[in-house]
């Protein structure tokens, strides 16, 4: 019997990133995803993270507030929605990020991506927590993969990810 994409759960930042550097590893995760390589997780508190940071001032120079609004849409209608786990054990050293790890171990997800260092330092969390660019080379393998077309840029598989071309598609 063929199993599925593998589940992996997002912390907000990257997908934050993806927005803020649409040329970086996490917008490729972020086209791999939407282009089926694996199944995204997300649950109520991760959309609301990420909706409220995304509509903060401070993104305007980034993403439109129309944008945000319809990047964050396109999240909660192409991943895959869990409950929230209620009461997650602490285990993280930021208690706000207590929830993800909870996230992915009821998701059974294959890992926890964050570019917090602080998350990926934590001792003993399964399932693991990884860089984006850990990840991006797995989905990738090793060696000269495919060229990942991006709707706004279009990334090498080679050693520090050359950028061809830029720009946001989600407007400034």
């Amino acid at each position: 019997m063929s199993q599925g994409p593998p589940r992996v759960v997002f912390d907000p930042s990257v997908l934050i990133a993806g927005v803020v550097a649409p040329g970086g590893a996490c917008a490729a995760l972020v086209d791999l995803w939407l282009e089926g390589r694996f199944e995204l997780v997300v649950s109520p508190h991760l959309l609301e993270e990420l909706s409220q940071v995304l509509a903060g001032r401070r993104f305007r120079r980034y993403i439109t507030l129309p944008g945000a609004e319809r990047f964050c849409a396109l999240i909660e209608a192409r991943a895959t929605s869990l409950p929230d786990v209620p009461a997650p054990p602490s285990v993280c050293a930021d208690p706000d990020d207590d929830y993800l790890p909870a996230l992915a171990a009821s998701a059974r997800a294959a890992c926890l991506v964050s570019v917090d260092r602080h998350l990926r330092d934590a001792p003993g969390l399964r399932p693991a927590v990884v860089a984006p660019g850990r990840l991006l080379e797995g989905l990738r393998g090793r060696g000269q993969g495919p060229t990942v077309h991006l709707a706004y840029v279009r990334i090498r598989p080679t050693p520090g990810l050359e950028l061809v071309a830029g720009g946001n598609p989600m407007g400034t």
